[in-house]
């Protein structure tokens, strides 16, 4: 465990380093929501691997873009 947890958080501090440059060369800030959120996931599900099933990510994540694509349009429109 003791390990895992080294590897997540040099993994997160060369996310981090890559994101800086890849917002130093565009404008674009979409990479700073994206990104941390996948590695956070990705780090949950290897720490608790035995209680995250992949499937179940999957089915949370499309629920949420979905549900996140109604309200949108939802909001939108009325």
């Amino acid at each position: 465990m003791n390990e895992k947890l080294k590897i997540i958080a040099k993994a997160g501090i060369e996310l981090f380093c890559g994101l800086l440059i890849v917002t130093s060369y565009l404008d674009h800030y979409g990479p700073w929501i994206y990104c941390p959120v996948i590695f956070t996931v990705a780090a949950f599900r290897t720490i608790f691997e035995g209680y995250i099933d992949l499937t179940l990510i999957m089915f949370i994540l499309a629920y949420q873009i979905q549900n996140f694509i109604v309200n949108l349009i939802d909001f939108a429109f009325f």
